[in-house]
């Protein structure tokens, strides 16, 4: 059975019928690892990565939410301004902002490092478009409450203004690694470069699953790909934000089939009036 997914929760990997899309999975209930005395947590990595060198990727960030008095990572985002987060509006769907944190700098979910800031967020705003049945318009803006400080291990990423259509982009993540439909929960921050896959024949490989539009681009390959937990993350072409992890299927990292990315270059407009 072909099964597609959000790439958000652990809990979001479950069967549906084709043409039957998972909507966004409320965090409650996702399957979390919480830290115990740190209070930070893990959900399901990259399918086919590494673990990125430390600090390499300083605009990417965990967003993550409460668990009782603990919290647990549920999604990636981008830093686009020091009180700015671009994530995906599948990852924020039916959330309020005192439910959320965003942890920037990190690499490492387990450990104190230093490098760590973090901040509580002030307002969720996801794309007045967004189709939860077809995750069309996938884009969503998370302001922070207090403004995060720049450094060398928190950087600002621009946005693209034109879409990749060849060549190979990097993505990062927190999510599961397995291919097979299982789960290994990683704290270290993987990486991964993925080539670009048109959309005619990203739109040909999804015909019988999802239609998928010019809001979306696609990227992966064989045994590589996004994956549960990576959603809302960058995908970085040209050393500027093109892509926002989005969806794909499950089991992830399929041959004939890429992970869907939001299209940045398409939302560009949009995301810089937030």
């Amino acid at each position: 059975m072909k099964v597609l997914i959000i790439l958000c929760l652990a809990s979001a990997a479950m069967a549906f019928p084709d043409r039957t899309l998972a909507k966004a999975v409320e965090f409650e209930g996702a399957l979390g690892f919480m830290i115990p005395g740190q209070a930070r947590g893990i959900t399901p990595k990259i399918v086919g990565g590494r673990e990125a060198t430390r600090n390499a990727y300083p605009y990417q960030i965990s967003l993550q939410a409460r668990s009782g008095s603990g919290w647990y990572h549920t999604c990636g985002g981008s830093v686009v301004g020091a009180d700015k987060i671009v994530t995906a509006a599948h990852c924020i769907y039916g959330q309020s902002a005192a439910n959320l944190r965003v942890v920037a700098g990190d690499h490492d979910l387990f450990a104190s490092e230093g490098t760590e800031q973090t901040a509580n967020v002030r307002t969720l705003v996801r794309h007045p478009n967004y189709n939860t049945n077809t995750i069309d318009y996938d884009f969503a803006v998370i302001r922070l409450s207090t403004s995060l400080t720049l450094n060398n291990y928190v950087k600002v990423i621009g946005l693209a203004s034109s879409e990749p259509t060849s060549g190979s982009c990097t993505n990062t993540g927190w999510g599961n690694t397995r291919g097979d439909g299982g789960v290994n929960n990683p704290a270290r921050l993987q990486t991964i470069s993925l080539p670009i896959v048109s959309r005619s024949t990203c739109a040909s490989r999804y015909s019988q699953v999802n239609t998928v539009t010019a809001r979306m681009i696609c990227a992966g390959a064989g045994g590589q790909g996004s994956c549960n937990g990576d959603s809302g993350g960058p995908l970085v072409c040209g050393g500027v934000l093109s892509g926002i992890v989005s969806w794909g299927m499950q089991p992830c990292a399929q041959s004939q089939y890429p992970s869907v990315f939001a299209n940045v270059a398409n939302g560009r407009s949009w995301l810089i009036a937030q």
